[in-house]
């Protein structure tokens, strides 16, 4: 028998050891490798790229050490809970650490160690197969790797950190004790202050957690408080210049409005590609009536999300507490899908969103499992990497190759909003059932 216990735990060292070897060799990569280069000299066929960081985030970091007030005298578009990040790197700089590109993507790399972290403490949580585990931590290591260009470069990693952090601790740490309860709603509101996207989702999280409601709305309101009290008290109404800048916003190139447009122009040849940056929106008639139309879609897709996922939470009133975090996580995914084909703004970083949560959930099957998965990588490959372009010119009359794939983005982003809907957590999670009868 202690031959046998023995064996069992040098094969979860081992296994351990292979995981975190794997990990660092990606992250190696990762960091090693990043959008932006310096131009070598000696090479004449090395370039210098473009990376979020470089070009706006350091320029911003700049302006505020030099004078410049965030909101007040520069209208920035993020959060306030951005700020941290984007500044931090800066101080190390000067501080004679490091300069403030690496400091940058660093940090980042600290949150990613964490979700790893947490992500593999969780699955060994919840005693899944281990054909799973191993699944869902190599769906992690490889679809980020993929999204290495994205990941450590913009502060979506951090946003749906905060939000990973807030579904996974209260597993991790005990889901009973009132400090677990804290520890969600701060993390829960740390992502509002970081991108406000997952304001919305405060309505059903509070309402599937409303059992021990005072308790609940005690450390609701204190987590807003921590997270929320110090910006406010010093920007105040000042906060409503990063509202003003996202409702000026036209459709971001990559998103479903702006695909619309370019299909149907591509038939009528009547609207014109500007040279404004970042988006270089499209202006014309057609334009003009699907940005009305998605002004419309947009609040009333978020709506119907939150009605829908009142009414999954009432349907499922019997769920133990592990099992309300999972559909948490469910409800997660489908805002995030349906804000993805309904925003105006969808840009390629926002695929990293989805990783986290997709690794995190107990899918049923493991047809499920790689179904998602595989739609995943399939997205990633076409939007934050080279590796499937469109071929120049039309397939069939004015239809395009870049409408062709155009479609091929957009196919697998509505099969994945539809399979959120359909997800169905493993029968057991853990020792408890998910639901019990």
């Amino acid at each position: 028998m202690k031959i046998e216990a023995t064996k069992k735990r040098w094969q979860k060292v081992v296994v351990i050891l292979i995981l975190l070897l794997v990990f660092g060799v990606s992250r190696w990569y990762i960091l090693v490798y990043p959008p932006f280069y310096y131009r070598d000299p000696h090479d004449p066929n090395s370039g210098i790229g473009y990376s979020d960081v470089k070009h706006a985030s350091e320029r911003y970091a700049n302006m505020w050490r030099y004078g410049l007030t965030p909101y007040r005298e520069h209208l920035y578009e993020y959060p306030p809970g951005a700020i941290p990040l984007v500044y931090l790197p800066l101080v190390l700089d000067q501080a004679g650490i490091g300069t403030y590109y690496p400091n940058y993507r660093f940090q980042i790399f600290l949150i990613d160690a964490v979700i790893f972290t947490c992500l593999y403490v969780v699955l060994k949580r919840r005693k899944s197969s281990p054909l799973k585990q191993f699944l869902a931590l190599g769906f992690y290591i490889g679809a980020t790797a993929i999204a290495k260009d994205f990941l450590y470069d913009g502060l979506d990693l951090g946003f749906i950190g905060a939000l990973t952090l807030a579904l996974s601790l209260p597993i991790i740490i005990g889901r009973k004790t009132w400090f677990s309860k804290l520890f969600f709603w701060i993390f829960f509101w740390l992502s509002t202050a970081i991108k406000l996207m997952t304001l919305p989702l405060v309505l059903p999280f509070f309402w599937l957690k409303r059992r021990e409601w005072r308790k609940e709305l005690v450390a609701c309101l204190l987590g807003f408080v921590i997270v929320w009290g110090l910006p406010l008290a010093a920007f105040r109404s000042s906060l409503s210049v990063m509202l003003v800048f996202h409702a000026q916003r036209p459709f971001n190139y990559g998103s479903f409005g702006k695909f619309i447009i370019q299909t149907i122009n591509e038939f009528t040849d009547t609207e014109e590609q500007t040279d404004i940056l970042p988006h270089y929106p499209m202006v014309g008639p057609v334009s003009t009536a699907v940005t009305r139309v998605f002004a419309w879609i947009f609040p009333i897709a978020v709506l119907v999300v939150l009605g829908y996922s009142l009414v999954l939470i009432e349907r499922k009133r019997r769920l133990t507490e592990e099992g309300r975090l999972y559909l948490l996580l469910q409800i997660t995914l489908i805002y995030i899908f349906t804000v993805f084909l309904s925003s105006k703004i969808f840009s390629n970083p926002f695929h990293i969103w989805y990783l986290p949560l997709l690794s995190l959930y107990p899918f049923r099957s493991l047809r499920q499992q790689l179904g998602c998965y595989g739609l995943a990588i399939l997205l990633l490959m076409l939007d934050t990497t080279p590796w499937l372009r469109a071929p120049m010119g039309a397939v069939m009359g004015p239809v395009s190759w870049s409408t062709v794939r155009g479609i091929s983005r957009f196919v697998p982003m509505w099969l994945l909003w539809y399979l959120s809907l359909r997800l169905q957590p493993a029968n057991r999670v853990g020792r408890v059932a998910v639901e019990q009868d």
